[in-house]
């Protein structure tokens, strides 16, 4: 387990449609792509983790305001993967949010990780959804 902690290339998996740790033949899986960590960082709510006190997304406030706007959710998903851009981790971030019904909000990141993949991921937020 301390290699895992010590080795700042990996990470743990975190499967993006579960969204939770992956075990595979009695291990943690881990991640050397920048994947699992950006969902760590809009998952995570904002100012929550003392170890990042300025860390994670502040999409999570989405669910308590009225009158949700899409635009507000591409400035907060754009203001949680910032330390990522800045750094070069990743690139050609794109944010895409259009509304569900009256109380979802489907929201979908796009970038490209300094191996060149690119990565799509998706999630939902509002009323009724975890």
């Amino acid at each position: 387990m301390a290699s895992i902690l010590t080795d700042r290339r990996q990470g743990l998996y975190i499967d993006p449609i579960i969204r939770d740790l992956v075990v595979e033949n009695g291990d943690l899986k881990m991640d050397e792509t920048q994947q699992s960590a950006v969902l760590l960082s809009l998952a995570l709510e904002f100012g929550s983790s003392a170890a990042n006190p300025t860390g994670g997304c502040k999409i999570y406030t989405i669910r308590k305001a009225l009158g949700i706007v899409p635009e507000l959710a591409r400035q907060y998903v754009q203001e949680a993967l910032q330390g990522r851009i800045d750094d070069g981790r990743i690139d050609d971030v794109e944010v895409a949010a259009e509304f569900m019904g009256p109380t979802i909000l489907a929201w979908e990141v796009s970038y490209t990780d300094k191996t060149s993949e690119h990565v799509v991921i998706s999630l939902p937020t509002g009323a009724g959804v975890p």
